[in-house]
């Protein structure tokens, strides 16, 4: 009794949550302020055929493969309810990103933590920038190898997001740590100078940022950073800014790191038998895989200076000026 007791409550409870999810975008789509009526349209359809699975799984046959990836957006892309649905989804990230098993990020935390053993430069701190920046379960993770090891690198973390629930979650996340943590509107050269300054006996510092993350020349000028990083954060960029953001490392960093995921079998299929109970997850993992590049494409797209390897689910680029 008790086991059918829960089962019910949690089925009303996703149908209220979907519920929510669909007025929130239709109230979006009634105030005329949408700019992808496309992408909201879609996200409509694929959260009604929710309530049921039968009703989903006809969405998923039929309906998925007409979508055009370069034009979707994710629920969390709408910034609804004052960042409602961004907080949801980034708790829920989270708690994924935390599991030792499946490790989720330990491909760019060990890329991370090599680059760092790369520069070797303790006597100062070294600048690592991270784009789209979430929850910042990355930095967290690196700090806590890095005590581990007793390693002595210095080094100042600026999480760059636009959202601030994303922000809010990151400050929860970063908070018993124990380090230096500081949010900001304001960021340029000035201030991270002063900032360099004021925390020079620091051993670890964490900006986080509300800004852009293509303005990094406007914030830090040319070559001024050591390492700028984003883990599945480039599939939500339109094709025109994702060219400009290899640029952009180019210009900015000494060395850049990306991680995504890759358009194929693994996040069709995997993400519904673990995210169904889980609508947000479910609509992102969905979304983000059609957004996502194919190996084809990532084979077909290598730049000089970026050295690629790729997985069955994901790939990881880094930027190294004549990387040997």
């Amino acid at each position: 009794m008790d086991l059918l007791k829960n089962f019910d409550n949690k089925y009303l409870a996703r149908k209220q949550l979907l519920g929510e999810i669909i007025a929130d975008l239709e109230a979006h789509k009634k105030s005329g302020q949408c700019e992808n009526l496309y992408a909201l349209e879609v996200n409509l359809v694929f959260f009604r055929s929710l309530y049921r699975f039968r009703d989903f799984w006809h969405w998923f046959r039929r309906v998925r493969p007409t979508l055009d990836g370069k034009r979707l957006l994710e629920l969390s892309d709408f910034h609804l309810s004052d960042g409602r649905w961004e907080r949801r989804l980034q708790r829920e990230l989270l708690e994924i990103e935390k599991w030792k098993f499946p490790d989720i990020l330990g491909r760019i935390r060990k890329a991370l933590l090599q680059q760092i053993a790369d520069l070797n430069e303790p006597e100062r701190h070294l600048m690592f920038v991270s784009l789209g920046s979430g929850s910042m379960e990355i930095e967290r993770q690196l700090i806590s190898k890095l005590r581990e090891r007793g390693n002595r690198q210095k080094i100042i973390f600026f999480g760059i997001d636009n959202s601030d629930a994303s922000l809010e979650i990151a400050r929860e996340n970063l908070t018993d740590l124990g380090v230096k943590l500081f949010r900001t509107n304001n960021l340029d050269q000035v201030k991270i100078s002063q900032m360099k300054r004021d925390f020079m006996n620091e051993q670890y510092v964490i900006i986080l940022v509300n800004g852009d993350a293509l303005a990094l020349e406007t914030y830090f000028g040319q070559k001024n950073i050591d390492v700028v990083y984003h883990s599945k954060f480039k599939h939500h960029l339109p094709d025109n800014l994702k060219n400009e953001l290899d640029r952009m490392i180019e210009t900015v960093a000494r060395r850049g790191v990306e991680y995504d995921d890759i358009n194929g079998w693994f996040f069709l299929y995997v993400p519904i038998k673990s995210n169904w109970p889980k609508p947000l997850l479910l609509n992102g993992s969905i979304f983000s895989g059609l957004r996502d590049p194919s190996k084809k494409e990532l084979k077909n797209n290598q730049i000089t200076d970026w050295r690629i390897k790729i997985y069955f689910d994901g790939y990881l680029r880094v930027f190294q000026k004549n990387y040997l």
